[in-house]
């Protein structure tokens, strides 16, 4: 008898139910929430983001970014040049997702904003920074 190799790797995250009536009027609140719950219950870099996109030809390609701010919106920084920037250039709709937070779909718009958060080395020091803005839907 076979068994499933990864079941055993299965984790339940879920901790407590989701009500609409207990979220906050503005989704971008409520994903601030998550992130400040996800940080509180030792989720390793709560701020992970992966987020699809696809090219001009419709190819899709998903990737890690970290999430550097929530007060304009879900915040995040990319080189404009990268394979995620000109995705985003030539279509702006994206879909994102946290480890057990729900995800976000909308359009990320350049910010035209220079990084004032430290970058590591290895990142581009271009300082592009895209955001949702906190109208969209979660």
């Amino acid at each position: 008898m076979t068994t499933d190799p990864f079941s055993r790797l299965r984790i339940e995250y879920e901790t407590t139910g989701l009500e609409p009536e207990d979220l906050p009027a503005d989704p971008i609140d409520a994903f601030g929430e998550w992130l400040d719950a996800a940080a509180e219950a030792g989720v390793a870099e709560p701020n992970v983001m992966h987020l699809a996109t696809v090219d001009a030809d419709g190819a899709p390609s998903v990737r890690a970014v970290l999430i550097k701010d929530l007060d304009a919106g879900v915040v995040f920084f990319s080189n404009y040049a990268s394979r995620k920037g000109r995705a985003l250039a030539v279509d702006p709709r994206a879909a994102a997702r946290l480890r057990a937070i729900p995800s976000v779909r909308g359009s990320f718009a350049p910010t035209h904003q220079s990084a004032t958060v430290t970058r590591p080395k290895s990142s581009s020091s271009s300082g592009s920074r895209f955001r949702l803005p906190s109208t969209r839907s979660i």
